[in-house]
């Protein structure tokens, strides 16, 4: 089945002309199929980072962790983490939720079936040669998705994750600051509606290796104490959507 068709069978093709394309593509969105989104306890926050692992920052969003006391999500890309193997472990090793960003970081809206496939088993694959363990979660790049990309992460197992709560980090020059300001504004307004924040932060980035993020690791570190003195509980995404079995 062509994209266009898959597209046009699910009612998107009616949707996008009143620009709900766009409306399917937001993190919160269930158009394109059913994700985990939002925390069940309005005082509760799941961080997430993406497009790992990053041997310039990683580590240094490890520590300021570990000094908290908070388990968080890594979803890492397979290129990188098949070059930093060591690194994958050490995010493990600390108690950590690893899942899948696939293997390139393409915008799976665009591939075919089988592409999508390879992408998400190929990750997978490195992944779970690294850690020795299944991996049972998954985040499209960019929240890139149709309802052939839900499907597959299925049939493999994994649940998909999104995100209501942002930082704006990728974008470059943006101040810690700022991205904190971001998620906090956000997590009120999740709060308010009895949701718990799943906060989506980056400690790699798409176009290669050794992304700079220097700043969202500061934004990190001014999050986790505000946070805590707020007494908003840090869980793992584990705590709220159990893993589920193949």
């Amino acid at each position: 089945m062509t994209v266009a068709a898959e597209l046009a069978g699910a009612g998107i093709a009616v949707a996008a002309v009143a620009g709900g394309w766009a409306r399917s593509q937001w993190s919160t969105s269930h158009i394109m199929g059913k994700t985990l989104v939002d925390g069940p306890n309005g005082r509760e926050l799941a961080l997430t980072f993406d497009d790992g692992p990053n041997d310039r920052y990683t580590q240094e969003v490890l520590e300021k962790l570990a000094l908290a006391g908070v388990r968080a999500t890594f979803f890492m890309v397979g290129q990188y983490a098949r070059e930093l193997p060591w690194l994958v472990r050490q995010v493990a090793e600390a108690g950590h939720v690893i899942g899948n960003h696939t293997f390139t970081h393409r915008k799976l809206v665009y591939l075919g079936a089988k592409q999508i496939e390879r992408e998400l088993r190929d990750c997978n694959a490195v992944l779970e040669d690294i850690t020795g363990a299944p991996i049972r979660y998954f985040r499209p790049p960019y929240g890139s998705r149709r309802p052939a990309v839900m499907r597959v992460a299925s049939e493999l197992g994994m649940q998909t994750v999104m995100w209501n709560s942002m930082g704006f980090d990728w974008r470059s020059g943006r101040p810690p600051k700022e991205i904190m300001k971001s998620v906090e504004r956000n997590i009120r307004a999740n709060r308010k509606a009895g949701k718990g924040s799943t906060i989506l932060l980056h400690d790699g980035g798409p176009d290669g290796l050794r992304a700079e993020r220097a700043r969202t690791v500061s934004a990190l570190g001014f999050l986790l104490e505000r946070g805590q003195a707020a007494n908003y509980k840090f869980v793992p995404i584990t705590e709220w959507w159990p893993a589920p079995s193949r």
